[in-house]
């Protein structure tokens, strides 16, 4: 069954499941925040990274330009396709989806409410990236974002009961759980497994609501109430899409190896239409 719920602040779809599980799609965090405020120590809270925490600031590389990355990038062959997209995440720039997250993940850290990042984000090397686990961990922190408070007793935890993707397995490192492409709620399980503990209920934000259905029934197996949030505020977002930026972005990214953000793109076309 499913409700809608239109107010000023946000959309809510409500997707009830019958064990625990409820999913609300927000644009903004008043919802989850209210649900933060009925939290204690007992509750595990998830956040997703990529289009949730941060996005790229350059617009082609937004969710309106996904057609570009498919045109370009998707074509390729899955080495040349990873080297570039490294390129992208090395050369490119990141901000914050909302610049309120740092300062609520915070509140709750200091309210010893265990908090740790879940991202579907690769493990170990990745094109030009020597180790993506670290490059995450230092973009987060880059904005005020440290999860490392979460378990600190088990700083490095390598799930070797999942399966491997690139010759590498999922890991939990320094408060961020990563799921080496694997779903999240497979990789969730094998986690609490490895850990030893069960939390009572679940707070999780996502953009993905694929993911988010899969923690749910991850919970839902293992009798945890779950609270989900489809996390949309990247695709409501109104998108400044230039067509013309975007294609000379991705045409210079295959042929030259190299990522223009927006601003040098502008410039350099600037540049070449007055010659």
């Amino acid at each position: 069954m499913i409700n809608k719920l239109i107010s000023g602040t946000f959309l809510l779809v409500l997707y009830l499941t019958p064990l625990h599980g409820v999913i609300f799609e927000v644009k903004d965090l008043s919802q989850f925040e209210e649900e933060v405020s009925k939290l204690d120590v007992t509750a595990l809270v998830l956040f997703d990274v990529d289009y949730t925490l941060l996005t790229p600031k350059d617009v082609s590389l937004k969710p309106c330009g996904k057609g570009l990355r498919r045109k370009y990038l998707y074509v390729l062959e899955p080495e040349r396709r990873e080297w570039l997209q490294s390129i992208t995440a090395l050369e490119g720039e990141e901000e914050l989806m909302d610049s309120k997250f740092p300062p609520l993940i915070k509140r709750m850290q200091n309210a010893n409410i265990p908090v740790i990042g879940f991202t579907a984000l690769e493990t170990g090397k990745y094109g030009k990236i020597a180790n993506l686990e670290d490059w995450r961990l230092n973009q987060l922190k880059k904005f005020g974002i440290d999860f490392t408070s979460a378990f600190q007793d088990q700083k490095i935890i390598i799930l070797t009961e999942s399966v491997t993707h690139n010759g590498h397995y999922p890991l939990f490192k320094n408060g961020i759980l990563l799921t080496n492409r694997l779903m999240k709620g497979e990789v969730f399980t094998d986690f609490l497994r490895k850990i030893g503990w069960k939390p009572n209920k679940i707070l999780f934000m996502d953009d993905s609501i694929d993911q988010l259905k899969s923690v749910e029934s991850a919970a839902n197996v293992l009798s945890i109430e779950f609270i989900g949030f489809h996390y949309i505020a990247a695709e409501a977002t109104p998108c400044d899409f230039d067509q013309e930026i975007g294609e000379f972005q991705f045409r210079n990214l295959v042929e030259k190896g190299q990522w223009l953000t927006d601003v040098e793109a502008k410039k350099v076309i600037k540049q070449q239409a007055c010659n």
